[in-house]
């Protein structure tokens, strides 16, 4: 599937809203609400590539900034999830979540992008009991002796983190550090107290290590929409479970693509 998003205004929204509304098949309401969350804004899903890039080059000629890209290759793209993290003099190493070594060299970070995680999980159960009713009998002559009652409860769960996507120059991110995932031994003697403030550590370490790459931390207050991941379980006992991680991924590409097409 090929996303077109606007990563730049090139005359303030209000003004052209109805002029570019048209393009994508809707009013300039649902155009307002889909850049409501913050550029990049995915404006449209499609599956003919060739109408994509066209969208991109008349958006580009009208001032504003626009970037496309194929989200196939984006969920085909391998992002480690680091577990650790070493800093050596020219190349950060460590190992992922699965225990795989990574190593990237300071000089090939082209992208330092910040984000916040919104993982939620949610069980509903239901139970149906039957019960003896002495009334119920009585009134029935004994045909019915218990009545039904069925009862459901509900348990949510939320966690939220700070993230940091690392990306390589031309490519998708190739690494994720998560705030709560991490083991931040690495960091020395400026190893802090909290999980928060060595996060915060490790960014200002990546961001003095590579002081050429982007830095850019909007999506901490531009935060991506939560969908559902995945649902299971019985109709009696049912989990549904929601996380922003794709929308997140995707986001922060096509952040870098609009950075390295100039389109910011």
């Amino acid at each position: 599937m090929h996303v077109v998003a606007l990563s730049r205004w090139g005359a303030p929204m209000e003004a052209e809203l109805a002029a570019l509304a048209p393009w994508f098949g809707i009013t300039p309401y649902d155009l307002r609400l889909r850049a409501a969350a913050g550029l990049p804004a995915l404006l449209l899903s499609t599956a003919d590539g060739s109408a994509a890039a066209q969208l991109v080059s008349r958006l580009r000629a009208r001032g504003h900034g626009a970037v496309t890209c194929d989200t196939s290759d984006a969920a085909g793209a391998a992002v480690q999830q680091a577990r650790d993290f070493s800093f050596e003099p020219s190349t950060l190493r460590g190992q992922d979540s699965t225990g795989q070594p990574y190593e990237l060299p300071y000089v090939d970070i082209a992208g330092l992008v910040r984000a916040v995680s919104v993982e939620g999980s949610q069980n509903v159960v239901t139970v149906t009991e039957k019960k003896l009713n002495v009334g119920m009998a009585v009134m029935s002559g004994g045909l019915k002796m218990s009545k039904s009652t069925t009862r459901t409860t509900r348990s949510e769960s939320e966690q939220r983190q700070q993230l940091l996507y690392v990306f390589k120059h031309g490519r998708a991110a190739s690494l994720v550090f998560g705030e709560l995932s991490l083991r931040y031994q690495g960091l020395g003697a400026a190893l802090k107290p909290t999980t928060l403030h060595n996060f915060l550590a490790l960014v200002e370490a990546l961001k003095s290590r590579a002081p050429h790459a982007l830095y850019d931390q909007r999506f901490l207050t531009q935060k991506r929409k939560v969908g559902i991941a995945a649902t299971g379980g019985t109709s009696n006992d049912r989990s549904i479970n929601s996380s922003n991680a794709s929308e997140n991924e995707l986001a922060a590409r096509l952040l870098m693509l609009a950075h390295e097409q100039s389109q910011l």
